[in-house]
């Protein structure tokens, strides 16, 4: 029996490889060995059988079902490993899916409430830019552009959630825990609209007319539901709760604002003293009675034209936070002197204007109720 079971493993570990022949001749070499050994001390080796024929039987009997059980726990575990690697290999950096084997009982079916960063992107005007490409175009262009985002999120720690067409979801802190979640996923967004600007000059898309997409990317901190949802036939890995809805609907404003990158207040007082930011706004978003501050994350200004931007708006919306619309309008106007194109200064301007025609009422709190989502 057990030179049968040595034959058979041995089979199982090299039947891929070119050593096959092997295990033919430790076979014949263990058989010819065996049956020498019987014909040269027949005798003595049955009445040796004969006086210990019970420690014969029942312990390589034990030893060989002991062996057998370990075995396929082994094999269990390694067919677990392989599980969560093609679960997790699209959406999680090797590093992570690493982590996850060495403790699998951090993942588990259902969901678990755990403090996240969550992360949404969207290319604006993505009708006009799939309307002027043909359907192979358009895939490669996305093709292009996820790689590079994605890429980007998995090299700062980040789980891809899904595409939604041209939209990305991620978040960080699940299924893994990463101490650095809020400055990772800042970081991956500034690092996300720098790839934008490096994608524009590839000469593909210059010669296709794609030198002016931008994105919208928002980020919120909070606590959720992360886990497996789904059906028992297919599920996905994904994140649940008004943290998410926020940081979904963070993303859609910066159209609003005409920024790239909004992280509410929750995420800012996280990462305050590792990050330069433009005070926006208290918003309600659509659907929210209670207002949220939000920021504009951007790199830190290095320019004397950029430093005395920020220093001019930072006076602006100091001035209109405390009603002072009349200031605040003659300062947000030199903000759109420095910076003709910046919307948030314009849309500031206009605000101003209508409030000192119909100003808000002593108990104003400052929120701007979002219309749109």
């Amino acid at each position: 029996m057990i030179l049968a079971y040595i034959v058979i493993k041995l089979h199982n570990i090299y039947k891929d490889t070119d050593n096959i022949i092997w295990v033919v001749m430790l076979s014949i070499a263990l058989l010819i060995a065996t049956d020498t050994w019987i014909s040269f001390y027949g005798t003595n080796v049955k009445a040796f059988f004969d006086q210990y024929r019970f420690l014969f039987t029942f312990v390589p009997l034990v030893v060989f079902l002991a062996y057998s059980f370990i075995d396929r726990k082994r094999r269990k575990e390694q067919q677990q490993k392989i599980m969560i690697k093609q679960a997790f290999k699209q959406y999680l950096t090797p590093a992570l899916i690493d982590e996850i084997l060495r403790n699998p009982a951090s993942l588990k079916l259902g969901g678990t409430k755990r403090n996240t960063t969550i992360l949404f992107s969207d290319i604006r005007s993505f009708t006009t830019i799939s309307e002027q490409l043909t359907p192979e175009e358009l895939v490669e262009f996305l093709n292009d552009y996820l790689t590079a985002m994605t890429d980007i999120i998995l090299e700062r720690r980040g789980t891809v959630d899904k595409y939604i067409g041209d939209a990305i979801m991620a978040f960080w802190n699940a299924p893994v825990d990463e101490p650095e979640h809020v400055n990772m996923a800042c970081m991956a967004a500034l690092e996300n609209i720098e790839a934008l600007e490096r994608l524009k000059m590839r000469p593909y898309w210059q010669a296709k007319g794609l030198a002016h997409p931008a994105i919208g990317i928002g980020i919120n901190t909070g606590e959720v539901v992360v886990g497996n949802v789904g059906s028992l036939q297919r599920f996905n890995y994904t994140a649940l709760g008004d943290h998410v809805n926020l940081a979904s609907r963070l993303e859609s404003i910066t159209k609003h604002y005409g920024v790239n990158i909004i992280i509410s207040d929750s995420t800012y007082q996280i990462v305050k003293d590792r990050v330069f930011v433009r005070t926006l706004d208290i918003v309600a978003v659509k659907g929210k009675k209670t207002g949220v501050k939000i920021y504009e994350l951007i790199r830190e200004p290095k320019s004397k034209e950029d430093i005395l931007f920020h220093k001019t708006w930072t006076d602006a919306i100091g001035k209109y936070r405390d009603a002072d619309f009349v200031g605040a309008q003659r300062v947000f106007t030199k903000c759109t002197e420095l910076r003709p194109k910046d919307k948030s200064s314009a849309m500031y301007v206009e605000r101003c204007i209508e409030f000192r025609k119909d100003p808000p009422g002593k108990n104003w709190d400052g929120v701007f109720h979002a219309k749109d989502k």
